[in-house]
């Protein structure tokens, strides 16, 4: 059929009107589907690029803490272990092994999100 309706365009051959007009029209749908897919796609983009923006952001905060308390002396590092950590567990079975249950989540850490009251 298309390679009736480019015959019909260059002269060779005599096609009715109403042919052409729907596959101009089916077309035009699989052109306007494509743009709304495209679209779509520039917005989850942004979001990714929004979140990794966010991401990187919160990395660069991680490594500061970390450097802070490389940096730290023996006691302000026991401190600041003291109010992150509330217990370790330790058992032996065939190596060891080591749980620790946090005083907080690292978004709370980082204050992304508001303490939960207890």
């Amino acid at each position: 059929m298309e390679t009736e309706a480019l015959k019909a365009l260059t002269g060779e051959n005599q096609l009715d009107l109403s042919v052409v007009n729907s596959m101009l029209m089916k077309q035009k749908a699989r052109l306007d589907a494509a743009t709304k897919k495209k679209e779509e796609a520039k917005v989850l983009l942004e979001m990714e690029k929004n979140n990794k923006k966010a991401n990187e952001v919160q990395v660069d905060e991680i490594l500061s803490w970390a450097s802070r308390f490389d940096d730290a002396s023996y006691e302000a590092k026991h401190l600041v272990i003291a109010q992150l950590v509330a217990r370790i567990e330790i058992r032996k079975n065939d190596g060891y092994d080591i749980t620790i249950h946090w005083r907080m989540t690292a978004e709370q850490f980082l204050g992304r999100k508001k303490e939960e009251s207890a």
